[in-house]
């Protein structure tokens, strides 16, 4: 069962998602999405857009999904971004970063660990890290809009998280192509 957010405008998502990656109308939305222009159509008409389909258009067009799916008003202050950024301990998220990667490669690819500087698996977790870092500030955010703003059930977060912000090799499809749309 997919989920939905409740309170959402579908007509107006639709139109952030035309303008994130430069189209004019549903026909350009949904050649780029690979769906037939009804199925825009009736994503209006139902009040729903997957959020499979808001990924990827965010992922294309370098956009978030929040700003897709709520509007310019869902930006954070540069102060919020700090604010989040300050119940993080770089410190623990490096070490944990170390940990999962010699974690992950030792149970997957223990021959590449073996072969692997020092130096290398230091760079390898410091990715990892910089990316937890990047992400919580942005998660928490979305978690709070969705909980005190939407009155999304808390205990769905996760659940939702899951099927609605893992990449599927349909988004990379969308990237595609909306690349060679521009091309051509």
């Amino acid at each position: 069962m997919a989920l939905s957010l409740p309170n959402i405008d579908a007509s107006a998502v639709i139109e952030r998602m035309k303008d994130s990656i430069g189209v004019k109308n549903d026909k350009e939305l949904a050649d780029v999405l690979g769906v037939s222009n009804k199925t825009v159509s009736s994503w209006k008409a139902r009040g729903y857009v997957p959020m499979e389909n808001v990924v990827s258009i965010g992922f294309a067009s370098g956009k978030t999904t929040e700003y897709i799916l709520f509007g310019a008003n869902s930006k954070i202050s540069v102060e919020e971004f700090i604010d989040d950024l300050k119940v993080l301990d770089f410190d623990v998220i490096n070490i944990i970063s170390e940990s999962m990667f010699r974690g992950i490669m030792s149970s997957y690819a223990e021959e590449t660990l073996l072969n692997m500087t020092e130096e290398a698996i230091l760079a390898e977790s410091q990715g990892i890290a910089a990316s937890i870092q990047l992400t919580y500030p942005q998660m928490v955010r979305r978690k709070r809009s969705l909980i005190d703003e939407f009155g999304f059930p808390p205990e769905k977060f996760i659940e939702y998280e899951r099927k609605n912000h893992t990449l599927s090799p349909e988004a990379f499809k969308v990237r595609e192509r909306l690349r060679n749309q521009k091309k051509g």
